[in-house]
């Protein structure tokens, strides 16, 4: 229910992609796969193990209002953005664990 609420308070519509990414704070990162994307943010889709018994150590563990790195590993070219974690959770739609990242202008 939360994604749902989140997704109608969006500026704009996000299209959906598979790409795969990393996001990085202090040394630390968190690989996954940008699920959806528009000109505003991303829905970072956290990487897991196939066996979800075991416990999960994440390096870095995300919290609300977090300034991270958002790099693209996409063919020669890397893409490198920064963003802020704005939403932390399982995502009703693509029924996984990730995080809601808005793009930062400097």
């Amino acid at each position: 229910m939360l994604a749902i609420a989140q997704a109608d308070r969006r500026l704009a519509l996000r299209h959906l992609v598979q790409r795969p990414a990393e996001c990085r704070r202090n040394g630390r990162l968190l690989a996954g796969t940008v699920r959806d994307q528009n000109e505003y943010g991303v829905f970072f889709a956290l990487d897991r193990k196939s066996d979800t018994r075991e416990p999960i150590f994440l390096p870095y563990q995300p919290q609300i209002g977090d300034l991270v790195v958002l790099l693209f590993n996409e063919s020669d070219d890397q893409q490198l953005t920064v963003a802020t974690v704005r939403w932390r959770g399982i995502h009703y739609e693509h029924r996984c664990e990730g995080l809601g990242l808005q793009f930062e202008d400097f």
